[in-house]
């Protein structure tokens, strides 16, 4: 995989803090997934680990519900009892690699070198503001991982995890895919597309799935501020210089190639977008600035 993926243009020196979500809390907050059991504080054996996985943020760091969890369907929430936005994105280290490899990179001069400690990013639950939740569901292998931020502080404009926002855990036990009943599906495709529906129900579970060949792809959810456009995203996203035009609505992680993961969808009827910052590999033009920004609309069923 490439080592350049996921620095979103907000990372860069300059770039506007996030702003704050508006709309309800998702209902379907916790997603027994796999035959989950209870957390266990410290882990443990692969018939012992919980196959949840629950974060809260605590100022710039994170606290979990566990350290071990089993391999197979994991099912992923981030509580954001911070002050600033905040994500969970899940990557998974390179065989032989780990927490120290981490800390050794973030020394580095180059702000990718970072990246190069990673095997692959497993999704996760996207940017949340402060009081916001977001769920996800991911199949993770055996090994090792770190839950990490990129939302830049608005101060220092260093990404969270520079600043200390980042927990490892360990996936233990045999592999053992699952799939999660979803009505709704997104993809993200090659030449900077989504594929998305006209419209999405709340309160619901969406799959999103990378069908890139090549391209690590979040799928990121604004709520568009009136008067605003698909447009207007792209054109902010080609020149951060001051708010964005949405409110951050959750979503799902960053993907690589072929990557699948479910989320949940709790947000109020309303007018959105799906956006990527992950930016391109040889310009360092975040996707969204190329065009991989998709309006969407969610509706309510239960008013039907």
């Amino acid at each position: 995989m490439s080592s350049s993926m996921i620095f979103r243009n907000e990372v860069f020196p300059g770039a506007p803090p996030r702003r704050p979500l508006r709309g309800r809390a998702p209902r379907l907050l916790v997603l027994m997934a796999g035959g989950a059991g209870a957390a266990s504080a410290d882990g443990g054996g692969s018939d012992q680990a919980s196959r949840m996985l629950n974060i809260e943020t605590h100022g710039l760091s994170y606290v979990l519900s566990t350290t071990t969890v089993a391999s197979g369907l994991v099912t992923t929430t981030l509580h954001n009892t911070g002050i600033q936005p905040h994500q969970a994105q899940i990557g998974k280290f390179k065989s032989g690699m780990g927490v120290d490899d981490f800390k050794k990179a973030l020394t580095d001069p180059n702000p990718n070198a970072v990246l190069g400690v990673f095997e692959s990013f497993a999704g996760g639950p996207n940017v949340v503001a402060p009081g916001g939740t977001q769920t996800t569901i991911q199949n993770l292998d055996a090994g090792d991982y770190l839950v990490l931020c990129f939302v830049p502080d608005p101060t220092t404009h260093m990404p969270h995890f520079a600043m200390g926002m980042y927990a490892p855990f360990q996936v233990v036990g045999p592999t053992q895919h699952g799939r999660v009943h979803a009505s709704q599906k997104v993809y993200a495709v090659d030449e900077m597309q989504f594929v998305v529906p006209d419209e999405l129900s709340s309160d619901s579970i969406v799959r999103f799935e990378n069908h890139s060949a090549m391209d690590i792809h979040e799928f990121s959810i604004g709520r568009l501020h009136d008067g605003m456009t698909a447009d207007d995203v792209q054109k902010w996203a080609a020149a951060p210089n001051g708010p964005p035009p949405f409110d951050e609505a959750g979503g799902a992680g960053a993907l690589s190639p072929g990557g699948r993961e479910w989320f949940t969808l709790g947000l109020a009827p309303g007018r959105y977008v799906a956006f990527c910052l992950v930016p391109d590999e040889a310009t360092g033009v975040p996707h969204a600035a190329t065009g991989m920004v998709k309006e969407f609309t969610v509706v309510d069923d239960d008013d039907d």
